[in-house]
């Protein structure tokens, strides 16, 4: 490529957990056949579950097993010496009491009871362990034995460093494959800080790469990455055409353009037909609790600022069992005033890249992005933050 820039950037050296990225599995109550592979007998009163334990990306899992004891206690058994390659729990071979580890007790979280954190190994790459924290959630001591136990556990890891862009030091972090020890720039988890504030945020500022590296757009450039080497700690960016680039700029400062869109019934309309106003887009399904109870949040704020210029975009975005349908009942159900809008697979997945929700953005009435995600657009929040942009009504 004619005119092709290199930009190179240094990695912090250090493999770093992604905590936010929880993620839950339900283990299968234990069976007598199951607890003959404990070394120490088991009492009347004692509960237990079994499953196998496996890092984000890798296809090795470890046999364990949760006991819950009568005084409240409770431990992880977890054979790290007979990794598997399927999660069978079948394929246990003995739990001993040297393979024990006992959680902390969390009293004054109203999320989890309690925490343990396992060192687990890595088979290949620069990186041979990690240590990951596993959760039990709030009121899982009163969890029947008969009842799958719910665990939860981030076992996602990246690395990352800063690069010189444009006269600024900026941040970027890459997914990585536990597995394989290393980056897949054509297939993990990127992350790039385009507006400068030192934070990397879940939607605009990060990509999942479909087969080719991710593009970002920063500034008058337009940047993917070209390679990263773990063993010398130095990754490079290159410059590529603004055709490469596909996606809206989904991030605060970025800037929205127009765009077509169907609202529930099919009905055509453009993103131009809201210019002039403060519009919040609101990122939401049927089966999102959080999403439909902030609904009647939004409706108070919306009789409160609506006539000073307020609107809001709803994007339903169906998936599954989740249908129109379902949606424009709900909607009618709710008697919910703001226009609603269909979001396509091309508007969702390809121009937005929200791949989960909730997620609001608030954006002004040139387009620009001003606030993005929940703290300040949800609940009582949103008015708070409306009132500090919104002209005084007269």
């Amino acid at each position: 490529m004619q005119g092709q820039t290199l930009f190179e950037g240094d990695l912090d050296g250090k493999l770093h957990l992604q905590n936010d990225r929880i993620r839950s599995e339900q283990w299968k109550p234990a069976t007598e056949q199951d607890r003959k592979l404990f070394a120490q007998p088991f009492k009347s009163t004692d509960r237990a579950w079994v499953g196998s334990f496996a890092l984000a990306l890798s296809d090795s899992y470890f046999p364990s097993a949760v006991v819950m004891h009568k005084d409240g206690s409770s431990c992880l058994y977890i054979d790290l010496s007979h990794p598997k390659n399927s999660p069978d729990v079948d394929q246990a071979e003995h739990f001993s009491e040297q393979e024990k580890i006992c959680f902390q007790p969390l009293p004054a979280d109203k999320d989890y009871s309690g925490a343990l954190f396992l060192e687990l190994p890595l088979p290949n790459g620069p990186y041979r362990t990690v240590t990951v924290p596993i959760l039990l959630p709030a009121g899982a001591a009163s969890t029947p034995p008969q009842v799958p136990l719910t665990l939860l556990s981030a076992t996602h890891f990246y690395v990352e460093g800063n690069v010189l862009i444009a006269q600024r030091n900026t941040l970027m972090r890459f997914e990585y494959d536990t597995g394989r020890g290393d980056v897949d720039l054509k297939h993990g988890y990127v992350w790039l800080d385009l507006n400068g504030d030192g934070m990397l945020d879940d939607v605009g500022e990060s990509d999942l790469a479909d087969g080719n590296a991710s593009v970002f757009h920063v500034g008058d450039l337009y940047l993917k990455a070209k390679q990263i080497d773990l063993a010398s700690g130095v990754f490079s960016l290159e410059t590529v055409p603004a055709s490469e680039y596909t996606r809206f700029d989904v991030w605060k400062g970025g800037v929205l353009p127009n765009f077509a869109f169907d609202d529930l019934n099919g009905t055509p309309h453009h993103l131009r037909d809201l210019k002039g106003k403060y519009v919040l887009f609101d990122f939401w399904a049927t089966w999102c609790a959080s999403c439909v109870a902030d609904m009647e949040s939004l409706k108070a704020v919306y009789a409160q600022y609506h006539d000073r210029g307020f609107e809001i975009l709803g994007i339903h975005a169906p998936a599954g069992t989740d249908t129109t349908k379902q949606a424009v009942l709900l909607v009618e159900k709710m008697k919910i005033p703001w226009p609603q809008a269909l979001a396509s697979s091309d508007l969702m997945d390809d121009k937005f890249k929200v791949r989960s929700v909730p997620f609001l953005m608030l954006v002004d009435q040139q387009g620009h992005i001003i606030e993005t995600g929940e703290q300040k657009l949800q609940g009582d929040n949103l008015g708070k933050t409306l009132a500090g942009y919104l002209p005084t009504k007269e």
